[in-house]
This record gives structure tokens, C-alpha cells and sequence, in this order.
């Protein structure tokens, strides 16, 4: 075995042990496919996401819709009417 000399000792050198070709590949795919699951994780939650936002846009939007309505409708009431007799 070749050794390596640095002062009166020897130092063996051991070979250094390289990864094989199919052993870096099938670590390389398994991280691709791991990456691919990532992504669609994600994908499934930024949908569910946009859905979630519409579903609170459009609850609000009714909401908003039936006060506008209510407000309208006691401006319009006699209720209304009493009130603004009240104070004048």
C-alpha cells in the first residue's frame, strides 16, 4: 500500500471510497420524486387556499348585500320616520 512520507513516520494513504454511478443516480431520482410529491403537496394547498379566499369574498359579499338592504329598508320605515320626528 503507497504511504505518504510527511517527517520520519509513514502514513499510509486508504483509498478513498467513490460513489458509484447507479447509487448517485437512484439518490438523484429519489430526490427528484420526493420534490415532485413536495410540489404537488402545494399545488393542493395553494388551491385549496383560492378556494377558501372565494368562499370568505363571496360570504362577506352577502353579508355586506344584506345590510345595505336592512339599512335601506328601516330608512324607508315608519320606524324611521318616528325617529326623525323625535329629534327635530
Amino acid at each position: 500500500m503507497p504511504s505518504l512520507a510527511l517527517s520520519d513516520e509513514a502514513i499510509p494513504l486508504t483509498p478513498i471510497r467513490q460513489e458509484g454511478a447507479m447509487e448517485k443516480k437512484k439518490r438523484t431520482v429519489g430526490k427528484k420524486n420526493e420534490l415532485r410529491e413536495e410540489h404537488g403537496e402545494m399545488a393542493k394547498l395553494r388551491a385549496e387556499l383560492v378556494l377558501e379566499k372565494e368562499e370568505k369574498r363571496k360570504a362577506q359579499e352577502e353579508v355586506s348585500t344584506a345590510m345595505e338592504r336592512a339599512v335601506q329598508n328601516f330608512k324607508s320605515s315608519k320606524d324611521m320616520e318616528d325617529i326623525k320626528i323625535d329629534f327635530a
